[in-house]
């Protein structure tokens, strides 16, 4: 943590938000969430924890040391097979695998996709952390894109067409039920025409702007689109989509927060509204600043 982020960090209260803070990696708005407030623990608790840490912290070295000698080893041409041997350790061969999807056996999969595939054919990579362990990766093949046979991949071309289809009869029975419902436009609309469409009508309840709903868990565009309606706007223009399917909402009721509980909360939301005014502010200004500036360099200064 660099010293004017931690600074400002550790002079602020729980729940405060900083002004804009510049170190070298940029500009930085500080939340405080919460603070642990320091302690000590008994040498005779902690030392197992020490004595483990200490292990884990010199099992990395000795690894990376290790890698670090095999990757010498290679940059002379030789390829992993051959360092193996000699070093007396084990080469693992991956299946083949696709850029997107993650390999098994390696815990950040992905990056060891990614790697793999910024190298040539024969090409032996740096040493990369992928979290379980340090590795080496040497590309031994590769298989260029194709377009595969029919037979290969008629099931999958079969299962997604058939989600595809069902996504647009979904969306297409959502929609006709909705101007259905517009059309009607009565309050007791929606439980009527959903008897009609096979399709049962759900109450939520009250829910918050960034809670969860009743029956249907944290979904923000559908909170979203709940909190632009009201008595005179009763349906939202479109249908939702939700993570269990296609969404039809109707407006039944709105009830303000007690007087107390909005009092308790007025303060710190006026303090966060300013807070992100202010940012802002400076970032336009900012912007503003840098679509003005010249940048030159002046001779030796970077010698």
């Amino acid at each position: 943590m660099v010293k004017p982020f931690s600074d400002k960090a550790f002079s602020m209260k729980s729940g405060d938000i900083s002004e804009p803070v510049r170190t070298s990696f940029g500009w930085h708005i500080i939340k405080v969430d919460k603070i642990n407030e320091e302690s000590t623990i008994a040498f005779d608790k902690a030392k197992q924890k020490i004595r483990e840490k200490l292990l884990v912290q010199k099992a990395g070295n000795i690894a990376y040391d290790k890698a670090d000698e095999v990757y010498e080893a290679s940059s002379e041409g030789d390829d992993l097979g051959k360092i193996a041997d000699l070093e007396n350790f084990t080469i693992h061969t991956t299946d083949f695998f696709t850029e997107n999807e993650p390999v098994k056996g390696v815990k950040d999969g992905f990056k060891f996709a990614a790697a793999a595939f910024n190298l040539g054919l024969m090409e032996i990579s740096d040493i990369l952390d992928l979290e379980d362990g340090y590795y080496i990766i040497q590309v031994i093949e590769k298989i260029n894109e194709k377009i595969p046979a029919l037979k290969d991949v008629k099931e999958k071309v079969k299962v997604a067409l058939t989600e595809e289809k069902r996504d647009e009869k979904a969306k297409t029975d959502a929609k006709a039920f909705l101007a259905a419902l517009k059309a009607v436009g009565s309050i007791g609309s929606l439980e009527e025409e959903s008897a009609k469409s096979g399709f049962k009508a759900e109450t939520t309840g009250f829910f918050k702007r960034n809670g969860s709903i009743k029956n249907i868990g944290f979904e923000n565009e559908i909170a979203k689109a709940a909190f632009l309606l009201s008595k005179k706007i009763k349906f939202p223009d479109d249908v939702i989509k939700g993570k269990k399917g296609y969404y039809v909402i109707r407006f039944k009721d709105r009830k303000q927060p007690a007087a107390a509980e909005f009092a308790g909360k007025k303060k710190n939301i006026a303090e966060r509204l300013l807070q992100q005014k202010k940012y802002q502010t400076f970032t336009e200004w900012l912007a503003q600043l840098q679509s003005k500036s010249e940048i030159s360099i002046e001779d030796g200064f970077l010698n």
